[in-house]
């Protein structure tokens, strides 16, 4: 007489769940059996036991996500902060480091810094555009030279042997603004023969100089003389001035896909952006006077609009828009930004986007990947 079948057994069991499975499919109802660190089934599991089981009643179960765009690279190399917890526990289990050109060229350093740190999400790395044009040639205003060219080049394919997984570039900072277009793309070529994806902070959001459709469209020209894939980074339309854009620039990248360019971007879902008060209000490493620091903060949709995210030289103005910090200084809103760029390193927010065109991007999957997951 047969012997009969012992019960399957897992660590974890997780019953009447409604399992997300990463492909874009509707929803299935399923069970999952965890052994270790590794989901070892998925599926209905009939008579299966468990050191634990959890009854999801219904609720979602999906696979981590992948914040497609992360500037935790050097937080998750602190003792104090490796496990990454608050991206954890947002579901966050793979992060993607050195976006808008920056990071370290030394990839390999970089890499064994992370995984001796013992990371709690995973980590891919980029190489940075900009990063590789200051080791090359510094600050310098100007096209490279054949040999600055090469060294470049020269990077990016160490970079890629130490495992990026593409180029990023930041095209709206120094240094990366003073890059031609042409020298984008010999890298991003070098990028793509091991596979490599170009992603870009574009050269202009809003109406700066080039605007952000011409900026878009050399995202999409990069990628499309390189052949590789090419994704803009938090799309947006800034400003008022730009307002209403947001059509026009889905439109060219749908025109562009059509024709076979593989070209993305990614968003995020709220109408604040961030970076330092000196890119918002000064960037292209131009001098901040009264004059462009005028213009820039109209750009910006004024001065209620730029909030203090952090400020080394006095911590109590995190959270303060800039029109409460110049009323409680007694000066002008711009007085008040020329100031704080004087007193030391800071961040601000901004609320410039719009709520509509926000909308109109979510709902273009196949086109956007910041909601992006993987098992």
């Amino acid at each position: 007489m047969a012997e009969p079948a012992q019960p399957v057994r897992f660590d974890v069991l997780i019953r009447n769940a409604r399992v997300m499975d990463g492909t874009g499919n509707p929803w299935l109802r399923a069970d999952l059996g965890i052994t270790g660190d590794r989901i070892t089934a998925v599926g209905r599991i009939p008579g299966a036991i468990a050191v634990r089981v959890i009854d999801a009643r219904d609720r979602i179960v999906a696979p981590g996500f992948i914040d497609v765009h992360s500037h935790a690279g050097d937080g998750l190399r602190n003792p104090a902060l490796h496990q990454g917890q608050p991206l954890i526990a947002q579901g966050i289990t793979t992060v993607m480091a050195n976006p808008d050109g920056g990071g370290p060229v030394d990839l390999a350093a970089q890499r064994l810094a992370i995984e001796t740190a013992r990371t709690g999400p995973n980590v891919g790395l980029l190489i940075g555009h900009g990063s590789v044009r200051s080791a090359a040639m510094g600050a310098a205003d100007r096209a490279p030279t054949a040999d600055e060219l090469q060294k470049m080049k020269d990077l990016v394919r160490r970079g890629m042997a130490d495992g990026a997984f593409g180029l990023s570039s930041g095209l709206f900072y120094v240094p990366g603004s003073f890059a031609q277009t042409d020298e984008v793309i010999e890298l991003t070529k070098i990028a793509a023969e091991s596979g490599g994806l170009y992603t870009s902070h574009v050269r202009d959001e809003g109406n700066y100089a080039a605007g952000i459709r011409a900026s878009v469209r050399e995202v999409i020209r990069i990628a499309e003389e390189a052949n590789t894939v090419g994704i803009v980074s938090h799309m947006k339309a800034l400003g008022r001035d730009s307002w209403g854009l947001g059509p026009a620039l889905i439109k060219d990248m749908e025109e562009a896909r059509a024709r076979g360019v593989q070209v993305f971007a990614d968003q995020y879902p709220y109408e604040a952006s961030s970076t330092s008060l000196r890119a918002a209000l000064a960037p292209g490493g131009v001098e901040p006077t009264v004059a462009v620091v005028t213009e820039n903060l109209r750009r910006r949709n004024g001065p209620d609009a730029v909030f203090i995210a952090s400020y080394r030289a006095d911590p109590s103005l995190a959270g303060k828009t800039l029109t409460e910090i110049a009323k409680a200084r007694g000066v002008d809103p711009v007085t008040a930004a020329l100031a704080l760029m004087d007193g030391g390193t800071r961040r601000s927010s901004r609320s410039t986007c719009r709520n509509r065109t926000l909308r109109r991007s979510c709902a273009r999957p196949s086109r956007w990947r910041r909601a992006t997951a993987a098992w």
